[in-house]
């Protein structure tokens, strides 16, 4: 493609149509070659496994280049509901040694995270305090007991249920 590009206005148009630039600068010297510099957008999470998204929920192809990122399954829509936890979801992981590896949304099941180590955490539809009230609850009664369930599902009023199927 860059091959076709042979004016400075059209390799600016190029570099201004790539989704996994942030910003670029096209230096134009007499008597020397043209340089360009390029910042690329960083990615922060991994979104329906084709795209990057960044910082500011811009969108941008995915390539496989940073497995280890946040996967995230949720319409773009609810995007931002993840954005308002975070933060709190991974302190709470966190005391307990987890990783969150993604994040699902499905109008069936509500919320749910897979942690690195294949815990599955059934949150239900709303992420409330109250839910991070039993999941941290649940989290502390697995340790504690030295249990390992496969499924954490505090979509129960009264409490959790934990399932050692898998």
């Amino acid at each position: 493609a860059l091959g076709d590009i042979n004016s400075y206005k059209n390799l600016s148009e190029f570099l201004n149509n790539q989704n996994w630039i942030n910003s670029f600068l096209i230096k134009k010297n007499a008597f020397k070659p043209l340089e360009v510099f390029i910042e690329s957008k960083e990615p922060k999470y991994i979104w329906q496994e084709k795209f990057y998204l960044d910082e500011h929920l811009s969108k941008f192809l995915y390539f496989e280049e940073h497995p280890d990122l946040l996967h995230l399954y949720t319409p773009i829509e609810l995007v931002a509901e993840w954005l308002k936890v975070e933060k709190q979801v991974y302190e709470l992981v966190k005391v307990f040694n987890l990783k969150i590896h993604s994040v699902t949304y499905t109008k069936a099941e509500g919320w749910y995270f897979i942690t690195r180590n294949n815990l599955r955490i059934n949150m239900g539809s709303v992420l409330s305090n109250k839910i991070f009230e039993k999941l941290s609850l649940a989290l502390k009664y697995i340790f504690e007991k030295n249990l390992t369930p496969s499924i954490i599902d505090l979509r129960y009023r009264d409490g959790a249920s934990l399932n050692y199927g898998k």
